[in-house]
């Protein structure tokens, strides 16, 4: 006698189904709820009302994600936009996956894949991840296939003034993401809002930031002379051989901190982001 199961499997490679084939349902606009922890918080109108228009004219091309909640209600894992164009154009039903799965992991990725997220939006969504499953960067990056480097770079933008989080929103279509990280990581915050007043007014690029970090270390960020500059062959040979000698300890010790999941503290953390962009600066990236 055929099990069960196996009678399944051949009902599924008859009709072209399996049991975890997602399941497309029509649902009242009524019956869904926004999530309240989306990673996208700003929608713009007119390109809203653009989607709105592309769907009344050539229909929904792609189904929004949603998962079924208590008392026969949805919560939105994906496709916020496309629920709002809905309701703009005064629809009633909309057509919807059912999914499961973390609520927040899906609306981030989903988010990332589309690029619809601005800095900020992408560094609340990393951190409320890490905070709420304690991931580390390593664990989090598989996850949106991300390198530890971006998410830390990511990351650093929270680390930014109030005022400069506050006023963000306003410029993110004219300050890049990478401009941001670069202005996280400037450790003089006099220099730090004169550069941040240049890019909202689009006068600040990526090479003019990083040339202007430049000059202020070449006088040490505090007006003190540099250190005799290597004038031969040889004396720059010797410099690089005491870094590399001093790297390679440096990092035996980095390994075994990230090992026993050390927790660093604002100080350290200052000392080891001087030492990054002093790395970058010999480097040129």
């Amino acid at each position: 006698m055929m099990s069960k199961a196996a009678a399944q499997v051949r009902s599924d490679v008859l009709f072209g189904t399996s049991s975890n084939f997602p399941r497309m349902v029509e649902i009242d606009l009524t019956a869904i709820d926004r999530n309240p922890n989306q990673p996208r918080q700003h929608f713009d109108e007119d390109e809203l009302q653009g989607l709105a228009e592309s769907i009344d004219r050539m229909g929904l091309k792609q189904p929004i994600l949603v998962q079924q909640t208590d008392g026969g209600r949805y919560v939105i894992a994906a496709g916020e936009r496309r629920f709002r164009a809905h309701q703009l154009l005064g629809r009633e039903t909309i057509f919807a996956i059912i999914t499961d799965g973390d609520l927040d992991e899906i609306a981030l990725i989903e988010n990332l894949q589309r690029a619809e997220l601005d800095a900020l939006e992408e560094a609340r969504a990393f951190a409320r991840l890490i905070e709420r499953h304690s991931y580390t960067h390593e664990e989090l990056g598989r996850i949106v296939s991300r390198s530890q480097g971006e998410i830390a770079r990511t990351l650093a933008t929270l680390k930014l003034p109030e005022d400069m989080l506050l006023e963000y929103p306003a410029f993110r279509k004219s300050i890049s993401k990478s401009l941001l990280q670069e202005l996280a990581f400037i450790d003089d915050s006099a220099l730090r809002q004169n550069l941040w007043e240049e890019a909202k007014v689009g006068k600040l690029t990526i090479r003019g930031l990083r040339e202007t970090k430049k000059s202020t270390v070449a006088t040490d960020g505090q007006g003190r002379k540099p250190m005799p500059a290597a004038t031969t062959a040889a004396d720059v040979a010797k410099l690089l051989a005491s870094v590399q000698k001093n790297i390679k300890r440096t990092s035996i010790d980095i390994v075994a901190l990230r090992q026993r999941k050390a927790t660093l503290d604002d100080k350290q953390r200052e000392v080891i982001r001087s030492l990054r962009n002093q790395l970058n600066d010999l480097l040129g990236d």
